[in-house]
């Protein structure tokens, strides 16, 4: 079929495409996962949704729902399952740029670089000046980066040490990378375990097959941390 219309350019049939009726077909994978139903995954989810204060953006809301879609759409796709944890591990990075801004909101910035100082509003745009290897006079370790964030929210007591690791991976990786673990509190695996495995899952060396606890968790794991920088009142 030929034709145009204003979003989509419309091409020849090939006669490969899925019906909608097969698009909507389980994976065999969750067949196989017994005991687990598309309505087991949406409970948990919801739940943990619902948990969320009415404080939290709504930019940072609506990229938590897409997380969610897609652990949803897992039971049609099960690779969905790993694309839903790394969107949830990018909702906490952009939960926390959220969060800086909102600290520093109305206030004027000094950057330096070498010896030269500037002004700036603080807005989205001092990431893109952060990333030109500007630096915040008053905190010059502090580079915009996912993990610097995170440094900044323990510094600033923002995030609670408490602060759970719901995500065992991220324990996993921790474990593996330290001999002693013992002093180690679960704030400290999450600022140093979640942009590790975040980055692991963009730029991963094979095609990852996780579990769908694992973007259940995954999707926990963001919601416990966004629900501690914007806390029910």
């Amino acid at each position: 079929m030929n034709g145009y219309n204003v979003t989509f350019s419309l091409m020849p049939h090939t006669g490969k495409e899925k019906s909608l009726e097969e698009i909507c077909k389980p994976d065999a994978l969750n067949i196989l996962y017994k005991g687990l139903s598309i309505e087991d995954i949406q409970a948990s989810l919801i739940l943990a949704i619902d948990t969320l204060s009415d404080d939290v953006p709504k930019d940072v809301r609506n990229h938590l729902i897409v997380s969610q879609n897609l652990a949803i759409y897992g039971w049609f796709q099960w690779n969905f399952y790993t694309v839903s944890l790394f969107w949830s591990l990018t909702s906490i990075e952009m939960a926390l740029r959220y969060k800086f801004l909102e600290k520093y909101k109305g206030d004027k910035l000094f950057l330096v670089k070498k010896n030269e100082t500037k002004e700036v509003a603080a807005d989205f745009n001092i990431f893109k000046e952060l990333r030109k290897r500007w630096r915040i006079q008053d905190d010059r370790n502090f580079d915009g980066s996912f993990k610097s964030l995170l440094n900044w929210a323990r510094k600033n007591s923002i995030l609670p040490h408490d602060t759970p690791v719901v995500l065992q991976e991220l324990s996993i990786a921790y474990n593996n990378r330290n001999v002693n673990t013992n002093q180690s509190s679960p704030l400290n695996i999450l600022v140093e375990e979640i942009p590790n495995f975040r980055n692991e899952l963009a730029h991963k060396r094979h095609d990852w097959v996780l579990l769908p606890n694992s973007a259940i968790n995954g999707f926990n794991q963001a919601i416990e941390i966004i629900n501690r920088l914007w806390p029910k009142k």
